[in-house]
């Protein structure tokens, strides 16, 4: 991913949220596996704006490579996420979206938790349905299947 795309995707997210793991101010630096590259230094809890702000102030900005020499960063410059000196992890639109909880990925994810715990509540009406009608409860057994049949739909 290049810098300009990983600010446009930036750019296109909620500036206040913030991020259990990303990178902030003064964070950048040349990448260790490729100097002519950026890198960003991890950071807990930073806010989309914070990324968005060090990733900005990067173009057009001279590194030092860890070597030497000075490497200036533009629009077209690979980005990386690593400790300086170290060599880390590309950043690409997957890593992104997982960092930052939005995507399909995140999607699907959220999608199949919610069929499990709707399968998950709908057994446990199942049950006390069953129990109800085994003690013949008379009305009891008719409130505990209107409470299934409500769940049931609301789950939908």
């Amino acid at each position: 991913m290049t810098l300009s795309e990983l600010i446009d995707f930036l750019e296109k997210q909620d500036q206040s949220k913030v991020i259990a793991s990303g990178w902030g101010e003064g964070s950048a630096h040349s990448y260790r596996g490729y100097y002519e590259c950026i890198a960003f230094t991890p950071k807990v809890n930073v806010t989309i704006a914070e990324m968005l702000a060090e990733a900005n102030s990067a173009i057009g900005q001279t590194f030092e490579g860890y070597k030497g020499g000075n490497f200036v960063m533009g629009p077209h410059t690979d980005c990386y996420l690593a400790e300086y000196g170290s060599c880390g992890s590309e950043l690409s639109l997957p890593l992104l979206e997982v960092m930052c909880g939005v995507g399909p990925m995140i999607e699907r994810a959220i999608a199949e938790a919610v069929a499990a715990e709707r399968e998950r509540n709908i057994g446990a009406c199942n049950k006390v349905e069953e129990g109800y009608v085994r003690a013949r409860m008379g009305d009891c057994v008719t409130a505990s299947h209107r409470c299934a049949e409500a769940i049931r739909s609301a789950a939908k």
